[in-house]
């Protein structure tokens, strides 16, 4: 080494007497590579580490030709940037990268799996649609015989009671259809006002 400015005593943390006048391989003990391309007089262009008192510093590192008047190459001059902190950042952001990027994927996966249930729910919903249609029209003849026979039959008549029976429950049936098929066309059911006290008696019976 011939020469030296202050930024590089600063950055091997070494005075000038210890810089100038010492072999090259003393400033880069831990990189060979750098070494090499020195002794071999090589223009060069690397990146590389230089242990600072058993710190390693990142570097990018441009080895240049000085020439003579007769464009002889007479030495070289070496330029080190300390890239130590900008490593460090991209390092950092990376794995905030790699992070954002976990949570995406583990997001759309969950939102794949909303979607297939939400799939899985409307066709349940279109099966309900058609169970539901089949089961009314099957309700509509037990119905319609059902009065048909009460009609025929007394009040008194031992049948009497069971045929109200069936056609109590077949009433509910349909309305447990018409509730279905509504679900299935996504239609909005209308609520309103109910005494729970009469629903349970009228389920008494059949109870």
């Amino acid at each position: 080494v011939v020469d030296c400015n202050r930024a590089t005593m600063t950055f091997f943390q070494q005075p000038e007497s210890e810089i100038v006048a010492q072999p090259v391989g003393q400033l880069f003990p831990a990189s060979p590579d750098v070494v090499q391309h020195l002794t071999d007089g090589e223009l060069a262009s690397l990146e590389t580490s230089i242990d600072i008192n058993g710190t390693l510093r990142h570097c990018d590192l441009r080895i240049t030709l000085i020439n003579d008047h007769k464009n002889n190459a007479i030495g070289q001059l070496v330029v080190i940037r300390d890239v130590t902190v900008e490593r460090r950042a991209a390092r950092e952001l990376q794995s905030e990268l790699e992070r954002s990027v976990a949570l995406r994927t583990t997001q759309l996966n969950e939102s794949e799996e909303k979607l297939r249930q939400l799939q899985r729910l409307d066709a349940v919903g279109q099966l309900a649609g058609g169970i539901a249609h089949d089961f009314n029209n099957l309700l509509t003849a037990i119905n319609g015989y059902t009065d048909l026979l009460l009609k025929n039959v007394e009040a008194g008549h031992p049948w009497h009671q069971s045929l109200s029976q069936i056609r109590s429950a077949g009433s509910r049936a349909t309305l447990l259809t018409s509730q279905l098929l509504a679900f299935s066309r996504k239609q909005i059911l209308q609520p309103r006002v109910i005494d729970l006290g009469d629903i349970v008696s009228v389920m008494e019976t059949m109870l």
